[in-house]
């Protein structure tokens, strides 16, 4: 899989975890003959957007901060962990809240009516596969690496054959986290989870569901610390402005 099939700081720093399904709005609006359930529905949906669209607005702001924060060669590994430690209440919170709203919404909607609303949610599923796939075929035809803008200026301004080794195995090694966070998050769907899919997906297996990638994630968040300690290790504060500054460019990478 080629990075870059989903923005990186988007799924680093919380991605919309998709406990209400692809096109439920569409599925319940066309299935969901009762009027008042359908509204009581319709509220919910419309609820959890604006939800989303607080956290996303939260999340931005700490990508703002984030960006600052590590192109600093006084910033020290303590002071990203500080920040990164902030994070996950503010995401499970959102999560929690997301969990709810699902299970008020799965429990206004009848088994006959979820399996055509799944069917469609599939179909959803089964389109942005498709245009995943394209994306990642091209780029392979293409031969394009894995944060190519980082590599390129390690390679251009660290002299010291040494050094741009150790930074460079830094740099894989916090990119195969971030592949393990990418595939679960690209998997979480309801033809390929079978608690997104199934209409009784209770609280305790939700939850357990979000607390494996809320894990997952951790792992690539401390991949990220470790990676930015051995660049500030070696390279003075100037190489280590402008790794650091295409490395956030890479981490921007969405092909939408």
């Amino acid at each position: 899989m080629i990075i870059g099939t989903i923005a990186l700081l988007t799924i680093l720093f919380g991605g919309v975890d998709p406990f209400l399904i692809d096109r439920l709005d569409k599925g319940v609006k066309t299935y969901v003959v009762e009027e008042s359930r359908k509204d009581e529905i319709l509220t919910i949906t419309k609820q959890h957007k604006k939800d989303v669209k607080a956290f996303d607005k939260l999340r931005r702001t700490r990508i703002k901060e984030f960006k600052k924060l590590d192109r600093l060669a006084e910033t020290k590994a303590s002071d990203l962990e500080n920040f990164f430690a902030q994070l996950p209440p503010e995401r499970i919170a959102f999560q929690d809240q997301a969990i709810e709203n699902r299970l008020i919404a799965s429990s206004l909607i009848t088994p006959e009516e979820w399996v055509l609303i799944l069917d469609d949610a599939g179909e959803s599923v089964l389109k942005s596969r498709e245009k995943r796939e394209k994306k990642e075929a091209k780029a392979e035809k293409k031969g394009k690496q894995t944060f190519p803008k980082t590599r390129k200026t390690m390679q251009k301004h660290i002299d010291d054959s040494d050094r741009q080794a150790l930074i460079l195995a830094s740099l894989d090694t916090l990119v195969e986290s971030i592949l393990a966070l990418e595939d679960q998050i690209i998997s979480a769907n309801v033809l390929e989870n079978s608690v997104i899919a199934r209409l009784d997906a209770d609280r305790e297996e939700l939850k357990a569901m979000s607390n494996e990638w809320n894990q997952i994630r951790q792992v690539a968040i401390a991949g990220i610390v470790d990676f930015y300690v051995d660049v500030r290790e070696n390279t003075d504060a100037s190489e280590l402005d402008r790794i650091m500054k295409e490395f956030n460019k890479d981490l921007s990478i969405t092909p939408r």
